[in-house]
This record gives structure tokens, C-alpha cells and sequence, in this order.
């Protein structure tokens, strides 16, 4: 990446993603992988054109071009912020692969990039990653709910008490002497 003249700095990402947003001279690429045991990732980019690129450790990769709505979370203070995302389901891949998950109760992630489409040597910022919630089939459409706030696979209470960190707790043997 080209350091900014006369700073011997590399902006950040932040820094290339509001030069273009100000300058909008440049198009932002949205690209998701949606990946879950088991199975092979599915890499969508929303367009025309599928899309040959790297993700954020150098490895490249291949999005199938596909038509996506996605509305991002907001930045509050609930504890909890969800991306929703409508997802073409003309060919069935995305129904196949949510249904196999649900059947084998496995964990699937979601992962949202923006690529700069003038520089694809890598996305413009660090992907949100988040856990699918829900997923509906509507009219050849599944729509997926996902959150960074999973309650559901946090364990209560976070610290177990066991007899190795508390030996204390291990019952010892009462003799019918007394």
C-alpha cells in the first residue's frame, strides 16, 4: 500500500474508506462468506460479474456474483446489533446450505466485506463477523438474520466450578464409624 505523500505514513483503512467516501469517485464492493462446518463457503459479491480477489490474510479468493440486500447494524449501546440480508435463492445453494446446517445443528458465520473496486489487493477494512440467528425462505429469497451478541452459546456461569480448581468440592467418604 502506498504511503501518504510527504507523511512517510500507510493511512489506515478507515482513512482510504473516508477519502472515498468524500471524494465518491471510487465504488465500494459489498461481499459476504457465510461458512458453517461441514461444508463448503459460500462467497457472494453483489453484481454481475463474479469477483477475483484476496481476503484479509492475503489468501485469494473467489466471489460468485449474486444480487444481496444487506442492512448493516447500527452503532448503539443495546448489547446486541443484527445484519440482516436478503440473499438470491434462484439455483437453491443458499436454502441447501442453511438447511443442511439447521439439520446438523451447526454454528454458521457470516462475514461482511467492502472492497474498493479500484484496489483489490485486499478489503478496505476489517470484516464484521458475525453468528446467523435465522434464516426464512420467502418466493426464492432467504432472508438471514445475524448478531455479534450470541447468548444462546455463552455458558452460565462463565466460570465452572470443577474439582480441579476447587478441590474443595470433591466429596469424601463419611465411615459408618462414628
Amino acid at each position: 500500500m502506498a504511503q501518504t505523500p510527504g507523511t512517510g505514513r500507510v493511512p489506515t483503512m478507515s482513512t482510504i474508506l473516508r477519502t472515498i467516501f468524500a471524494s465518491s469517485g471510487d465504488m465500494l464492493i459489498p461481499a459476504l462468506t457465510v461458512s458453517s462446518q461441514g461444508q463448503d463457503t459460500l462467497r457472494l459479491v453483489h453484481g454481475y460479474e463474479d469477483l477475483e480477489t484476496f481476503d484479509e490474510d492475503g489468501n485469494p479468493v473467489t466471489y460468485q456474483r449474486s444480487q444481496f440486500q444487506a442492512e448493516l447494524p447500527g452503532s448503539d449501546n443495546t448489547g446486541g446489533q443484527s445484519l440482516s440480508f436478503g440473499l438470491d435463492n434462484v439455483q437453491g445453494e443458499a436454502q441447501d446450505f442453511f438447511f443442511y446446517a439447521i439439520d446438523n445443528n451447526h454454528r454458521v458465520e457470516l462475514k461482511f466485506y467492502t472492497y474498493i473496486a479500484s484496489d483489490l489487493s485486499g478489503p478496505a477494512e476489517d470484516p464484521i463477523i458475525l453468528n446467523v440467528t435465522g434464516a426464512e425462505l420467502v418466493a426464492g429469497t432467504v432472508t438471514v438474520s445475524a448478531s455479534h451478541l450470541d447468548l444462546l452459546n455463552i455458558a452460565f456461569p462463565r466460570m465452572l466450578y470443577d474439582t480441579r480448581r476447587f478441590p474443595a468440592l470433591q466429596l469424601t467418604s463419611v465411615s459408618d464409624d462414628l
